[in-house]
């Protein structure tokens, strides 16, 4: 599927329109266009449910929740960001939840909002591949994410900038 994208950022219905019930989707953002963790985050949440963005290094969520205190009025949704050194610690009061990998597979509070996580975006898909030579976390990170969650009840979207040589990529 490739998206048809003229503006300068992906829109929430277009980000929205990349995530399937019980389906892991591939998406190349160097083709279809740049902004998608934001519209991520900003995309509606369903009454009780929450949506989880998962990125392979700390720096990411880091520079992510540096924008979201700068700006909040680019924000519709209520964030907390975990990583090592987080001040963030429960999950109350939060919209989206945002991970470095390494503190989502360590997290068990997890286990008691399974039932209501909706969307998962792993962003940087490809340093997740790059890096997962030698972060044995991100070995098989796909397949841990969803053994970690109820697979059939959620969507997840990979996003990459620049896909790897044998990547599978869905939408473009």
């Amino acid at each position: 599927m490739n998206i048809k994208n003229t503006d300068k950022y992906l829109s929430t219905q277009i980000v929205e329109n990349c995530f399937f019930k019980g389906k892991v989707t591939s998406v190349d953002k160097q083709t279809c266009g740049n902004g998608f963790s934001t519209s991520f985050l900003n995309l509606p949440i369903q009454d009780n449910k929450i949506n989880i963005i998962i990125a392979p290094n700390k720096a990411v969520v880091i520079s992510k929740q540096q924008d979201y205190v700068a700006n909040p009025h680019k924000y519709n949704n209520r964030i907390k960001f975990f990583y090592k050194e987080s001040k963030d610690i429960d999950f109350l009061n939060a919209d989206v939840l945002f991970f470095v990998a390494d503190s989502f597979l360590q997290n068990k509070q997890i286990d008691g909002i399974l039932h209501k996580i909706d969307k998962v975006l792993i962003d940087e898909n490809h340093s997740v591949e790059q890096q997962s030579l030698f972060r044995w976390n991100l070995k098989d990170f796909e397949y841990k994410v969803k053994n970690k969650l109820y697979f059939d009840a959620i969507s997840i979207v990979k996003v990459t900038a620049s896909p790897t040589h044998f990547s599978k990529v869905d939408i473009s």
